[in-house]
């Protein structure tokens, strides 16, 4: 077990953005709206415009109108729909697991049953009464700046363990749980890697000391970490291929015990008045031809025989249980908020 480490003062993160100060980012007009699919997402923002331009190059012609998205992070996007409930202001939602758990036990989302494109798609990636459907898994990865390790004469970390050495303290940067779904799998992964939950509390607590900042976004600290601004970031897996391909020094680090892994889950708003274009939206994800698109940002995709532009082979994964982190996550916030939110 490791020895419990006594709180130590953090600087205090900046609190979840009331949903006033964004609201105004995804206003339409009633003329607008009628001819608009929307999205809101929880998928960096570089992939869901993406996302939304390929869905619009490939739909609109079906489903008479373009579609639109709204890219916010994990906490932003929840704390939006929960305020906007029942008339969400989307007609489709892209989130985590556990995010969508907690929106189809409000009621808040349309079942589809038995979409065709995903009938050959395995039951893992199904709802069985077609709530929601999982587009394919998200992660998080430790990714390293190459160029800072070399000046430093490190080598890369391999194990979570690596992580607590006292040299690492200022160089490496973690999303927030307050804001981020992916801060919310990291946890979660952890307290799930060990056989007590008092045993995954005090590794993070050792961890915190080596720890810069927690960021609002899963994806700023390996945005940062290219840049040269920290030399290690751990964070979602999303924004990796498309900042190496950019150019930016990037190498990933696998870590010796896994990942956690989640899944993309998208789903219908119950209400949508443009419930068939809607339909035909999420009938499309199941595709061999989105399911490709899809893989090219990494992610590990539902169809069988699709390789992943970052995954060379397949991760080893830390089991976690997305109904178990549904239902802890406020109790785990809490507790995360009382050990670190004093930075």
């Amino acid at each position: 077990m490791l020895t419990n480490l006594l709180p130590r003062a953090v600087k205090q993160l900046a609190a979840l953005v009331a949903v006033g100060l964004f609201a105004g980012t995804f206003l339409f007009s009633s003329i607008s709206a009628a001819q608009e699919l929307r999205i809101y997402s929880n998928l960096h923002k570089t992939a869901q415009d993406k996302i939304s331009e390929f869905l619009t190059k490939e739909l609109s012609g079906e489903i008479g109108m373009p579609v639109k998205s709204l890219a916010l992070s994990t906490g932003e996007l929840q704390a939006r729909i929960l305020a906007e409930a029942p008339r969400i202001g989307a007609d489709v939602i892209i989130q985590s697991d556990w995010g969508t758990i907690k929106f189809a036990q409000d009621g808040l989302l349309e079942a589809y049953p038995s979409a065709p494109a995903w009938n050959d798609i395995a039951a893992f990636y199904k709802e069985p009464s077609g709530l929601y459907y999982n587009m394919g898994t998200f992660s998080y990865v430790l990714v390293a700046n190459k160029d800072l390790l070399k000046e430093k004469g490190y080598s890369l970390p391999q194990s979570y363990f690596d992580l607590l050495d006292p040299k690492w303290k200022g160089e490496l940067l973690l999303p927030s749980p307050v804001t981020s779904g992916t801060a919310t799998l990291i946890n979660a992964s952890v307290l799930s890697l060990f056989r007590d939950e008092e045993d995954g509390w005090s590794y993070l607590e050792h961890l915190d000391k080596n720890v810069d900042q927690y960021t609002k976004s899963g994806g700023t600290p390996i945005t940062l970490a290219a840049r040269g601004e920290f030399m290690l970031g751990m964070a979602s897996d999303e924004v990796v291929v498309n900042l190496i391909e950019e150019g930016y020094p990037l190498v990933v680090a696998p870590l010796r015990e896994g990942v956690g892994v989640g899944g993309n889950m998208i789903s219908i708003v119950k209400g949508t008045k443009r419930l068939e274009a809607a339909k035909k939206v999420v009938n499309f994800t199941g595709t061999e031809k989105f399911q490709r698109f899809f893989a090219g940002f990494g992610y590990l995709v539902a169809r069988e025989g699709i390789p992943s532009t970052l995954y060379k082979k397949k991760p080893k994964f830390i089991k976690v249980d997305a109904g178990w982190a549904a239902d802890n996550r406020e109790r785990i916030l809490k507790i995360w908020k009382g050990k670190f939110l004093k930075r």
